[in-house]
């Protein structure tokens, strides 16, 4: 049940939670390429993509006749989550000395096919945006259908039969390499939060937690002073595992756009 001091909240509170836990679930990396193991080994080293804000509870309540719409809210702080998850997960992969590494003089589609060949089933592919965002489309200009979109703003790559899916990284990542992967052999687990500890920073309000401990977006809601609530929201996952032929890295010598 509800607490009487927080019952003018609630509806607001979930309408908001919720709003938060379906973007998520439809833009987290994990979900989009699919290569996700629940958690089922307490033994592995996680980490966490948090970020801890000051809720106004106005937020929340109806002035005047009106409500905030809280859409843009929700979404900019989950935004915040898929893409320092994204980042962690990249970075974890660039430091591994299993993927193998190759080079090309430059960003050109007759090299990117010879060294891609390598990897059997590719079905994605991060690539900085700038410098290469020009020149990827470039590709389309003799007339040879290699790339293609669909119903998304990121291109294909065509290759053969196969299809690999686009992934911009924007400058402020600092990665420099395209990162080509097999979705189906790379593991990452991922804990829920009734699995993970509440963080020792929060006195989470009991009822508002409950209501989210079996998602991935881990949300903890504490009372910070009479205006304003405490509020954690995060995800905990493991490094990636690749198993063999799961991705290769590639370094573009000259990286600047004709």
């Amino acid at each position: 049940m509800t607490p009487k001091k927080y019952s003018a909240y609630e509806k607001e509170l979930k309408i908001f939670a919720d709003k938060m836990v379906k973007s998520y679930d439809n833009t987290n990396m994990l979900k989009e390429l699919d290569f996700i193991n629940e958690f089922d080994c307490p033994e592995k080293e996680f980490f966490q993509t948090a970020q801890r804000v000051n809720l106004p509870k106005n937020f929340f309540l109806e002035h005047e006749g009106r409500k905030y719409d809280n859409s843009i809210i929700a979404e900019d702080f989950v935004r915040s989550i898929v893409n320092g998850e994204r980042n962690f997960i990249l970075k974890s992969m660039l430091e591994l000395e299993n993927i193998p590494r190759q080079e090309m003089k430059k960003f050109d589609y007759d090299e990117f096919v010879r060294i891609v060949s390598e990897i059997e089933n590719p079905t994605d592919v991060f690539i900085p945006l700038n410098p290469f965002f020009h020149s990827l489309h470039l590709w389309m200009s003799n007339g040879i259908p290699k790339i293609k979109f669909e119903n998304r703003s990121d291109p294909i790559i065509l290759l053969d039969n196969k299809k690999i899916r686009v992934h911009w990284i924007t400058s402020d990542t600092s990665i420099n390499e395209i990162i080509v992967i097999d979705k189906d052999k790379i593991k990452i687990t991922q804990k829920i939060l009734k699995q993970s500890k509440t963080p020792k920073e929060i006195k989470s309000i009991k009822w508002f937690t409950d209501c989210y401990e079996n998602k991935k977006l881990m949300l903890y809601l504490g009372e910070k002073d009479k205006d304003n609530f405490d509020f954690i929201f995060r995800t905990v996952i493991s490094k990636p595992e690749l198993d063999e032929g799961a991705g290769i890295v590639i370094n573009v010598k000259n990286k600047l756009e004709k």
